[in-house]
């Protein structure tokens, strides 16, 4: 039975075993300490503010209404769920939302009946708790409308303290549609109340609301009650009541009086000031960043709001991921099938999952992915059906496979207004997870984060007929505010994926997301390529003789646990521990935007399914748009893609797996896929004798080259798609502190909801023990710098500056771009080429592919009249003047030395004497 059936009566049905698993889901204990931190981010941030409400900001399923029920278990909270409609749990206080809907002319009349209901609320709460056993623990008990179960149950299990007993009291005897009576009874009392002190104002009376009924001596009242020792409370106190409105966005709708722009919620907290110097908080929950911040005085760095000369507090929105989740230890017993089932997939990231999942009858647990689904796209579903989605649901599901992110500081204007709504609209509507705001700008910070169960109902709405993900993506990059990348690493990410994809499903059913490191390389490349030109190629290069295999040899027992991508903020991720914990969640890496050498990274399960370190080797990848790579392969490039350098390996590592490099050449003019060959090893004779010959400092590649983004490369483009393609090589052509929050248990938690984003410890320790594994074998730190005798490697550092020079503007957004060749261009010139000569020089005598370097960087030289050629023929170097040995040290002959200081020294000169050594090579 299918929750997006068309039968009446199963809609129904499931509807019915819906609730009940929702309601169950409430009964499974708390997990996390997320209440004692939404506490002492209050606590922290009490004094000399100019309104004591905190937004909690976030998206659905986070848990947001479940906190605040854990918070009144220790403290004093008066709950109001103002939520339209039937469809969320807790039910809504639906008597009180309509009582603050009706119409008042004006705002200040508006604001007078808030602080009339205010006041009731306060007088109505102490009598209540003035005397407990009569007005809590009997009315339970003699209740007529609660069953005896429930009785029995909440009476067997009553508080010992107050704030306790205040929340049995208003949740005894909830339901999924409605609340209890007992709450229902306390808020037509408070109502009724407030409609009284309504009656004894004047109609002309134009008092403040803070001298209308006595909302301040009423609040002092009711603190004396809970604390005695608050009979003259003020703002020093420690918080001690809060007032929890539960979406309170319903009733932000702005109102227009007389050409002023006002709202039944500003019209509220203009009441709230009456008690803004008590110990007592309002907390207001949303999905709606527009209702949760004030406008537009700017945000300073220690989390407050500039309101005059007093700071309104920043929205809370670290809820928290991965608290259902069972903590991995990496010992060798963990394996693939583990982590890959269902049940673990859904105890990752938000409680929602798994609390329904368990809490549900085998309808519930057959359909979870369904509800999922639903819950994405933020309407009904059924596989059969026209799919027809919005731009939004489109980017909803692209985001969580691709790592799709926004970049308003790429856009201005109106685009801007447009982008920072659409980014808004993800987090309210599908599920899309809110951070926190950028203290410089105001914007956002939102991420699509590793959540698995959200990502197989991504894929599963991925293989419907009607969705193509690069015409999907192809509109997704037109809009304003969308992050494109640099180089092309969303093309490459959506090729990948469509070839796992390809892999894991059939006929529109998930198989398996475990699939064999072969079987993806036959499926990525057009059909025959693997065979002719892969399965059979010897490694590029080569560790030992041991690993002189085939490449379809080499790889026969590797596995690949691939299910999405997330984009990482911090290059010590790219560790062997980090990506093997990463893994465990299906995640592939987008590298930072400043990484060098790198674009993506897949891990790979080298000998069998088992997540150990020793088992882990990856998938290097590079992302390159630009025509002038093309089908001429470049060396350099995959040198860059050191596993060593990189830090993936640690020096001391004694068996370094096999790794894959590959350079996507999309925008090349043909297609083109090349295994590079192995070259000999050479040892030039100015590097002396090696520092270490430990072979750790080694390891085996197969180096592929692959160019077009089109089916003449890749099996998972389409014939008809090579346009779509196209389009987005034009389109691909921008990094933002994320979690720059000064108080460390919010920090934490806010870092635990973007799982693996740096290597700090708060975003793994919530699903994984990564003591071990963020360690580096060695006590040297984490890596220490190869010294690769290769041929190929030789001049990593210098090759790597090479593409650096090549690559620097094109990593710039567009106005950063414009900036730098109009304003540094000449300051660049002027230092770069002394620079990397004295590096050059310091190292040896330059060989040919720094002699082709040089000439470049000097032809760039403003007082150089030389003009190195853009294809150049580089002969090999000449060789080495003869050299005479003193001790155990090389030293070239005074006269060659001579010539090398000269020529160093020429700097960007014309004189030709100074260029003709490099001219000649």
């Amino acid at each position: 039975m299918i929750i997006g059936s068309s039968s009446t009566d199963e809609r129904i049905v499931s509807r019915y075993f819906s609730e009940e698993a929702t309601i169950k889901s409430w009964s499974v204990p708390y997990h996390g300490n997320i209440a004692e931190v939404l506490y002492e981010y209050i606590k922290h941030n009490n004094n000399y503010l100019y309104e004591h409400i905190l937004w909690i900001m976030q998206s659905s399923g986070t848990g947001k209404s479940r906190l605040i029920d854990e918070l009144s278990k220790s403290y004093f909270v008066i709950p109001l769920n103002l939520r339209d409609g039937k469809s969320g749990f807790p039910a809504p206080d639906s008597q009180v939302r309509e009582w603050f809907r009706k119409h008042d002319p004006t705002p200040e009349r508006s604001s007078i009946r808030s602080s009339a209901f205010i006041t009731a609320l306060f007088e109505k709460a102490l009598e209540t708790i003035k005397d407990p056993q009569a007005q809590i623990r009997d009315a339970i008990s003699t209740s007529p409308n609660l069953t005896e179960l429930e009785k029995t149950d909440a009476l067997q299990n009553y508080p010992d303290n107050l704030p306790g007993q205040f929340r049995l009291f208003m949740t005894v005897g909830q339901q999924f549609s409605k609340q209890g009576d007992l709450r229902i009874m306390f808020y037509d009392r408070v109502l009724r109340r407030a409609d009284e002190l309504l009656s004894q104002l004047a109609q002309t009376e134009r008092r403040t609301p803070e001298g209308a009924f006595g909302s301040k001596a009423a609040a002092q009242r009711l603190l004396q009650i809970i604390n005695p020792d608050l009979a003259n409370a003020d703002v020093c106190a420690h918080p001690t009541v809060f007032l929890s409105f539960d979406a309170a966005h319903t009733i932000s709708e702005a109102i227009s009086t007389s050409g002023v722009q006002w709202s039944k919620l500003s019209a509220l907290r203009r009441a709230l000031r009456a008690i803004c110097l008590l110990p007592i908080w309002s907390i207001l929950l949303s999905i709606k960043e527009e209702a949760a911040l004030p406008s537009p005085a700017p945000f300073i760095r220690d989390g407050y709001h500039i309101a005059g000369h007093l700071l309104t507090l920043m929205p809370f929105g670290a809820l928290g991921f991965d608290l259902l989740a069972t903590k991995l230890s990496f010992d060798g017993t963990v394996d693939l099938a583990h982590v890959a089932s269902l049940e673990y997939r859904l105890s990752l990231g938000r409680p929602l999952w798994l609390s329904r999942y368990n809490g549900g009858d085998l309808q519930i647990q057959r359909t979870i992915i369904i509800f999922a689904i639903e819950k994405l796209l933020c309407r009904t579903y059924h596989p059969a059906r026209e799919l027809g989605l919005t731009t939004e649901q489109q980017f909803a599901v692209l985001s969580h496979r691709l790592a799709l992110d926004f970049n308003l500081s790429a856009c201005s204007g109106s685009n801007r207004i447009i982008a920072n709504k659409n980014e808004m609209v993800q987090v309210q509507k599908y599920m899309r997870v809110w951070l926190g705001v950028q203290n410089e700008s105001e914007s956002p910070v939102t991420a699509a984060p590793s959540e698995p169960t959200l990502v197989e109902a991504a894929a599963t709405v991925m293989q419907h007929k009607d969705f193509s993900s690069c015409h999907t993506l192809r509109q997704i990059l037109q809009r304003p505010g969308i992050s494109k990348g640099a180089r092309g690493e969303l093309i490459v990410a959506n090729i990948t994926i469509g070839t796992l994809d390809s892999l894991s499903f059939q006929n529109g059913s998930l198989q398996s997301f475990v699939v064999k490191a072969t079987s993806y390389f036959e499926s990525l490349f057009a059909q025959g390529l693997y065979n002719d030109r892969i399965r059979d190629a010897m490694p590029s290069r080569l560790r030992n003789n041991d690993d002189n295999k085939t490449f379809g040899e080499t790889f026969k027992d590797a596995h690949i646990y691939v299910t999405h991508f997330i984009k990482v903020y911090d290059h010590l991720v790219l560790n062997d521990g980090f990506i093997m914990t990463l893994a465990a969640r299906g995640v592939g890496i987008v590298c930072a935007g400043n990484q060098a050498g790198i674009d993506l990274v897949l891990p790979v399960l080298y000998n069998n399914q088992y997540l150990k370190r020793s088992n882990i080797t990856v998938i290097m990848m590079q992302a390159k748009n630009d025509t002038k790579d093309s089908t001429t392969p470049k060396r350099y490039l995959f040198n860059a893609m050191n596993p060593f350098t990189l830090d993936i390996f640690n020096k001391n590592e004694q068996n370094p797996r096999p790794v894959i490099r590959i350079v996507y050449a999309l925008a090349a003019h043909k297609s083109i896929v090349h295994v590079m060959e192995h070259r000999r090893r050479s040892v030039p004779l100015w590097k002396g004798k090696k520092k270490d010959k430990s072979p750790n400092h080694n390891y085996t590649s197969f180096d592929i080259w692959c160019g077009q983004a089109s089916s003449s490369t890749f099996g998972a483009i389409r014939p008809e798609d090579n346009i779509v393609y196209e389009d987005l090589l034009k389109q691909s052509s921008d990094d933002f502190k994320m979690f720059d929050i000064d108080q460390n248990s919010m920090k934490e938690v806010t870092m635990s909801m973007y799982p693996g984003a740096t290597s700090q410890l708060a975003h793994w320790k919530s699903f994984a023990d990564i003591t071990s594994v963020a360690k580096p074998s060695d006590d040297e730190g984490w890596s220490g710098e190869s010294d690769d005798s290769d041929s190929d490697d030789m001049s990593d550092r210098v090759s790597g500056l090479s593409t650096l020079i090549s690559s620097f503007r094109w990593t710039l957004s567009p106005t950063c771009r414009e900036t730098y060749l109009q304003s540094t261009r000449w300051f660049v010139r002027l230092l770069t080429p002394y620079f990397l000569l004295l590096t050059l020089f310091a190292q040896g005598p330059p060989r040919a592919q720094n002699n082709y370097l040089l000439l470049r960087l000097i032809s760039q030289h403003p007082s150089s009249n030389f003009r190195c050629p853009l294809r150049m023929q580089v002969p090999p170097p000449p060789p080495a003047p003869r050299a005479r040995k003193k001790g155990r040290q090389c030293l070239t002959t005074k006269k060659a030395r001579s010539e090398r200081w000269k020529i160093c020294s020429s700097g960007g000169t014309n004189n030709t004497e100074h260029v003709a050594m490099y001219a000649r090579h």
